[in-house]
Order: structure tokens, then sequence, then C-alpha cells
């Protein structure tokens, strides 16, 4: 099989799931795509969950660990990510429910309050240190009853599973929930009680 053929099945397949997990989400929601990438899931979360205000958070800078992805020739250096960053603002940027923040998940995180988020996506680093560290800071982001979900949790058989070593890491410390898996897309559920902050 042609590899840009297989390539674009994967991302079909990639797409369904995708749309699964949005139709999981609350409607009118003020959540978060952390991974923008080139904003192909940040156009279906304002179809399919038409959000009250979506963050859009990707430092959008060229990083080693991700240098293999030059082979698809999305990525060869910090130009093309600048050039991606260009591209999402100005089909996003201008949009009243979206806003587009130009930064790591760690720093972005400090820009807002406790129980802000109905839900959010992660898809940014990979490696099991990276996605445990994002869990943890969004956590108290999230208001009780809400969702942190994600991509890749099939990912990396070679790294022994990243993303669902700290998925599964997570649930036995945090008050985090695992809803459902869908394919390489998965859904926590944060469990609390408080009435001020309950989900709809």
């Amino acid at each position: 099989m042609n590899w840009k053929k297989h390539y674009h099945q994967i991302l079909q397949t990639r797409k369904r799931s995708r749309v699964s997990l949005l139709k999981h989400m609350p409607k009118n929601a003020v959540c978060a795509e952390i991974g923008v990438w080139m904003g192909e899931f940040s156009d279906l979360i304002l179809k399919y969950a038409q959000p009250a205000k979506l963050y859009l958070i990707d430092c959008w800078e060229f990083q080693a660990a991700f240098a293999s992805e030059a082979s698809l020739g999305t990525a060869k250096d910090q130009r093309s990510y600048d050039k991606m960053y260009t591209a999402v603002s100005h089909r996003l940027g201008q949009k009243p429910n979206t806003e587009i923040i130009r930064a790591y998940s760690q720093d972005a995180v400090t820009q807002f309050p406790d129980y802000f988020f109905d839900w959010l996506y992660l898809d940014a680093n990979h490696s099991y240190q990276h996605v445990l560290r994002d869990i943890r800071l969004y956590l108290p982001k999230i208001k009780p009853g809400g969702y942190i979900t994600g991509d890749d949790y099939t990912w990396g058989k070679e790294f022994d599973y990243p993303v669902k070593r700290a998925v599964h890491d997570i649930l036995t410390t945090a008050p985090l929930k695992l809803v459902k898996t869908i394919r390489s897309q998965y859904i926590l559920r944060k469990v609390g009680h408080s009435a001020s902050h309950k989900h709809r």
C-alpha cells in the first residue's frame, strides 16, 4: 500500500474517533485544545461541540523530539511552525469564540483560574512525563464533573505506550475516572461534588 494512502486512512480513522469523542462533550462549554498543530481538530471542535469559548494553546516551536515528523513534509524547521501558526491565526483567530495562546502548556496554565474549563483536549508532547505533567497541571482548572480528554492513547508501542501509562498512573492518585476510550482517544472525568461547579 502506498504510504500516503495508508497515512490518509489513519487520519480518517482518527477523525471518526475524535468526532465520537466530541459527541460526548457538553455543548456551549468553555474548553481548550492543547497541542493545536494545523488546527484540523480545532475545526471539528467548533463544528461538533459548539463551544462558548475555545482556547487554542500551542507553542508552535520546532523541537528535536518531533523531528521525525519532517518526513511528512510538514515540520521541517521553525519556519514551518511559524507558517502553521500564521495559518491557524488567520483561519481561527478572528472567530468570536476562539482565543489563540502561543505558549508551552506549562506556561499557559497560569493564565486560567481554578474550575475554569468544562473540558480540555491534550495532544501536545506525548512523552510519559509530559502527559502526566499536563494532566496534573490542568486538573485544578477543570470544573468538578468536567473532562480531560486526549489523543494517542494507543500510540507508541516501541515506547511502551507512554500516553496510556500516564493516563492509568494518574488515576491512582487523582480524582479522575476513565469514562471511555475510542480507539486512540481517551476521556477522563473529574470526580467532584461542588454544587457551584456541577457539570451541566
